[in-house]
């Protein structure tokens, strides 16, 4: 599954999860895809807080700028997280070893198996 990991700045960081739920649900919508969108909150340790937020996506991170359009910042989060999934699935298929064999299908008590 993909996740989107929203970590909380000092300042408002209310434009950053709408961002993120936004491509969450153009995601779901446009391309049939399933993303967690995950809000990290360090409400406990304020020496973990960043002065920004900051939107994690698998290894890729976007450092957030309040000054940067929201279709912008929502486009970024779509970007990469159709980066990932494309990434894994060449990872899958790099991997995948293929057999081709010719069988042939025989009546086995009613039922084709392939031997």
């Amino acid at each position: 599954m993909n996740t989107i990991i929203v970590s909380s700045g000092i300042y408002d960081d209310d434009k950053a999860i709408k961002a993120a739920m936004k491509a969450a649900d153009i995601l779901r919508q446009n391309y049939s895809t399933t993303v967690f969108v995950s809000i990290e909150n360090h409400l406990s340790h304020l020496e973990f807080y960043n002065e920004t937020p900051k939107i994690k996506i698998g290894k890729n991170e976007i450092e957030f700028n309040y000054l940067e359009e929201f279709d912008s910042i929502v486009n970024k989060i779509i970007d990469i997280v159709l980066e990932n999934i494309n990434n894994k699935l060449e990872v899958k298929v790099d991997d995948m070893e293929i057999n081709y064999a010719k069988q042939e299908p025989s009546l086995t008590s009613g039922e084709y198996c392939l031997n």
